[in-house]
C-alpha cells in the first residue's frame, strides 16, 4: 500500500471517530417546510416595511405641503348669510361744506323720518345686495349734516356707467297714509357728482304687496337739496299703473327711495336723504 493509499484511510478513520460519519456521505436535504416558512416571514417583513414607509410618506407630505382653504362661498351664500346690514364703510361719513337747503312750496308738513339720532329701519334691503344692477353698497348715519336738522342718511354708492343701476334703501313698516296729501324727501349729492342722477319714491301696497314707482323721476343737481314730491291725492296720477284711491293709502307696507343712473353718469362716492315728510290732508 502506498502513502497516499494509507493517509486515505487514516482519514476515513478519524473522520468516523470525530464526526461520525464517512467523507463520501453526502449533506442530508433540507426540510421541504423550511424554505416555505422563510417565504412566508419575508412576505410578512415586506408588507410591514411598505406600510412604514407609506405612513412616513404620508406624515412628510402632511407637514412639508402647503395647507389647501376650502373654497369661499358664492356671492349668494354671502348675500343670504349676511347680517341684515351693508358692512360699515372705514369713512363712516363724508360732510359737505353747508349746501343750499332745498327751496319747496310745501305747506305744513309731519315729518316721519329725520334722522337725527338713528337710521329709523331703513336699510339696503338683501334683495337689493344680491342684484349687480343695485350699486348701494353701504348706509351709514351722517351726523352733524342735514337738510333740516344735524343728522340724514348717506350712502355709498358706484355707479359704472354704460348701463341702467340704482342705488335704492327702503323700510318695512305698515302705514295708514289715508289723511295725508303729499310725500317729500330731500336728497343731495355732492358737487363733484356729474348731472344725470335721478330718484324717485316707490311704495309696496296692499296684501299682494304690489310694487308701484312714481311716473316720473326727478334730476338731481350736484352741490344742491333736491326735494323729491309725489301727490298722494285721490286722483293724482304721478304714480305709474294706478290712481290714487282710499285702498291705495291705507295700506302702505313699504317705502322705498332709488337713485339712478341710465348709462350715465359714472359717479362713485356718497348720497344723502334726508327728511321723509307727509302733509295732511285738508279739507
Amino acid at each position: 500500500m502506498n502513502k497516499n493509499k494509507k493517509d486515505d484511510k487514516i482519514n476515513a478513520e478519524l473522520s468516523k471517530t470525530f464526526f461520525q460519519k464517512s467523507p463520501d456521505t453526502k449533506p442530508a436535504k433540507k426540510s421541504k417546510n423550511k424554505p416555505k416558512d422563510a417565504d412566508k416571514n419575508n412576505r410578512i417583513l415586506l408588507k410591514a416595511a411598505v406600510i412604514i414607509m407609506l405612513g412616513l410618506t404620508v406624515a412628510f407630505a402632511f407637514l412639508i405641503l402647503p395647507k389647501t382653504q376650502a373654497p369661499a362661498p358664492d356671492a349668494t351664500y354671502k348675500t343670504r348669510h349676511a347680517s341684515k346690514r351693508p358692512p360699515i364703510p372705514k369713512v363712516i361719513s363724508v360732510i359737505p361744506d353747508k349746501p343750499p337747503l332745498p327751496v319747496s312750496d310745501e305747506k305744513e308738513t309731519k315729518t316721519f323720518y329725520d334722522f337725527e339720532t338713528s337710521d329709523q329701519g331703513w336699510e339696503i334691503p338683501l334683495w337689493a345686495q344680491e342684484k349687480p344692477d343695485h350699486v348701494a353698497e353701504a348706509m351709514v348715519l351722517a351726523k352733524g349734516f342735514g337738510s333740516r336738522g344735524k343728522g340724514c342718511l348717506q350712502i355709498n354708492a358706484n355707479f359704472p356707467g354704460e348701463r341702467w343701476t340704482a342705488a335704492l334703501i327702503e323700510i318695512s313698516q305698515y302705514l295708514d297714509l289715508t289723511n295725508f296729501d303729499d310725500i317729500y324727501v330731500d336728497i343731495y349729492v355732492p358737487e363733484a357728482c356729474p348731472r344725470g342722477l335721478r330718484a324717485k319714491i316707490i311704495f309696496t301696497v296692499g296684501e299682494d304687496w304690489k310694487w308701484i314707482e312714481m311716473s316720473r323721476n326727478i334730476p338731481l343737481v350736484p352741490g344742491e337739496w333736491t326735494t323729491v314730491k309725489a301727490s298722494l291725492a285721490e286722483g293724482s296720477f304721478d304714480w305709474r299703473r294706478i290712481t290714487v284711491d282710499k285702498a291705495f293709502k291705507e295700506d302702505v307696507r313699504k317705502i322705498a327711495i332709488r337713485i339712478e343712473s341710465n348709462n350715465r353718469p359714472v359717479y362713485q362716492g356718497p348720497i344723502y336723504i334726508d327728511n321723509i315728510r307727509l302733509t295732511p290732508h285738508q279739507d
